[in-house]
């Protein structure tokens, strides 16, 4: 007597059905885990930095700045040695004061009142971290951009794996090129990370930590922002693979068969397909990089006063302006290395062809963008520096 795996319903029906389930469930994990890292990383970096804020009482700070000027060729007795001294006046957390009586009498005695406050150096002021977010609330905003760029970083980490993994696969990458690819964008990041390490320039992790302000562990921030280079960087390793598998597809489909041709007409729309997907998601990972970036810069400025603009908005603009010839410098070679190689192609197959049998595949190999297809990919590259310049516009 037969078993029941041994059966013909069973072989033929249940497992096909079982395989066909699983692919399904697995299709819907990738949706479930795509969600569950988007939301789970900006609720993860709400709540780290809602329970890491540095609030500090009143302060004010007085600074003695020298500049020293030595005037001739060398340093001899000879030489007129100029002194120049400045008082840097630095304010933190200004004191916050509420008058409610409307008479001239008890505008009087609050007024006493308020000094005496002063004189018990705050011991009766306001609870500065009930007010927190009302005198600097462009942090709050730095926070949400952040929570945003953080999440939006986690979620596309498993699409850009998915679509690196689809080109290595279908175009079968050698280990060497994978290598290569690695190690040259493990390069590019490093720049990218200590792209601020500047000796004339102070850096807003740099400020936070030296003024005390905003964070209580403000060296946690890099991780954060090694969070968000890491999911740009895949997307930097993809389009070069993009690059790289050019290589694979034929000089020529003219001497190719039906199904060969229709092969090529599939990878080529599959690489172009792949260096947008990769444009966009670079595009918008360094939208929300600028934008974080200017509201922390608000934070700061909001946080501590001084006599000078600490953080200039230029930084913003040049900032924006960088990673803006970075999408163009990656994109654009590639593109139109990829729009040569689908002309090239053609080269051999004649205007007949062209415009019978082979019709929709000439069409996807002559890369045509619509209007919107152009204007979206102009916006992707320009995003960047144009997102730089909206708070400034707008005086936000």
């Amino acid at each position: 007597m037969a078993s029941l795996k041994d059966t013909p319903e069973h072989a033929d029906g249940n497992t096909p059905k079982f395989k066909k389930i699983l692919k399904h469930l697995l299709n819907d994990g990738h949706i479930f885990l795509i969600v569950l890292l988007g939301i789970g990383g900006m609720f993860f970096y709400t709540s780290f930095f809602f329970s890491h804020l540095k609030t500090t009482k009143f302060k004010k700070e007085y600074w003695l700045v020298k500049d020293t000027l030595v005037r001739g060729n060398t340093r001899t007795a000879a030489d007129t040695v100029i002194t120049t001294e400045d008082t840097l006046k630095v304010v933190y957390h200004p004191l916050i004061s509420a008058h409610i009586d409307s008479s001239a009498k008890d505008r009087g005695r609050a007024l006493k009142s308020h000094e005496k406050l002063e004189n018990t150096n705050g011991k009766s002021t306001i609870n500065y971290k009930q007010l927190y977010f009302t005198y600097n609330s462009v942090f709050m905003v730095w926070i949400a951009f952040g929570a945003i760029g953080f999440g939006f970083a986690l979620a596309s980490l498993p699409v850009l794996l998915m679509s690196i993994r689809n080109l290595i696969l279908q175009f079968k990458i050698r280990w060497w090129t994978l290598g290569f690819i690695t190690f040259f964008s493990a390069v590019i990041g490093w720049l990218m990370y200590h792209s601020d390490k500047i000796d004339y320039f102070m850096g807003t992790i740099t400020i936070v930590r030296q003024f005390g302000i905003l964070v209580s562990e403000p060296d946690s921030l890099h991780y954060f922002v090694v969070a968000g280079v890491v999911a740009g960087l895949f997307g930097f390793a993809g389009q070069m693979l993009v690059n790289t598998s050019i290589n694979k597809l034929p000089d020529t489909i003219a001497f190719l068969d039906e199904m060969e041709q229709k092969d090529v007409r599939k990878k080529f729309l599959l690489l172009r397909n792949q260096l947008k997907l990769f444009l966009i998601i670079n595009s918008v990972s360094i939208v929300l990089s600028v934008l974080t970036v200017d509201a922390f810069r608000r934070a700061i400025i909001a946080d501590i006063q001084v006599n000078l603009d600490i953080l200039p908005q230029n930084f913003v603009y040049l900032y924006g302006l960088i990673f803006t010839s970075c999408l163009a410098v990656i994109y654009v070679p590639i593109y139109s290395r990829l729009k040569l190689k689908g002309e090239q192609m053609l080269d051999d197959v004649s205007q007949a062809d062209q415009e019978g049998n082979l019709k929709s595949i000439t069409a996807t190999l002559r890369i045509q963008q619509t209007p919107i297809e152009s204007l979206q990919v102009i916006l992707s590259i320009l995003a960047p520096v144009l997102t730089s310049l909206v708070p400034g516009l707008l005086k936000i």
